[in-house]
């Protein structure tokens, strides 16, 4: 294994206890957010406010680096951390 590799995996790993441990609600909007959910909506569902929706996001931003909820959503999917498979997205279209 490269160390390049390595210290991905790392970060990965560390990514996913932040959203599994620190914010619990983080995985469940952030694959909400992936099928193309509003805040507003994403709070519906998970019967919880918009702004804590927007909030929570924004704590993500800063721990993955991601400058906007697309780049947020696309460094998770790329890191493996929510899936992505054309059965989770089809349905919503």
């Amino acid at each position: 294994m490269s160390p390049y590799t390595k210290n991905l995996n790392y970060h990965n790993e560390r990514r996913l206890e932040y959203l599994e441990y620190q914010r619990p609600r983080g995985y469940e909007i952030l694959c909400l957010a992936a099928r193309g959910l509003s805040n507003r909506e994403i709070g519906e569902e998970l019967c919880i406010s918009p702004c804590t929706v927007k909030n929570i996001f924004w704590d993500m931003y800063k721990s993955f680096g991601a400058k906007n909820r697309a780049h947020m959503v696309a460094k998770a999917i790329m890191a493996g951390i929510i899936p992505f498979t054309r059965d989770d997205y089809e349905s919503t279209n």
